[in-house]
């Protein structure tokens, strides 16, 4: 159990951490001006929900550069 990571942990590690990790933090790894949106759209957010719960979140999208690639029907309207 001491090895487990919180949801924040994990989410930094996934994010601003791990563009830190390849030199890319000035491009990737937050949403902000001048860095790419590669990004996506959950069904629920890990920090609101139980840890045992986080396994069911959907993806409902999917955003690299910007440019949508993978919507769910619910919100394929984005996609366009």
């Amino acid at each position: 159990v001491d090895d487990l990571l919180t949801v924040e942990e994990a989410l930094r590690l996934m994010t601003i951490e791990g563009a830190y990790a390849i030199l890319r933090e000035d491009e990737l790894g937050s949403l902000e001006p001048g860095k790419l949106a590669d990004l996506i759209i959950l069904s629920d957010s890990p920090n609101d929900i139980a840890p045992d719960d986080i396994l069911d979140i959907e993806v409902l999208m999917t955003m690299v550069g910007g440019t949508a690639q993978y919507c769910t029907a619910d919100y394929e309207p984005l996609c366009g």
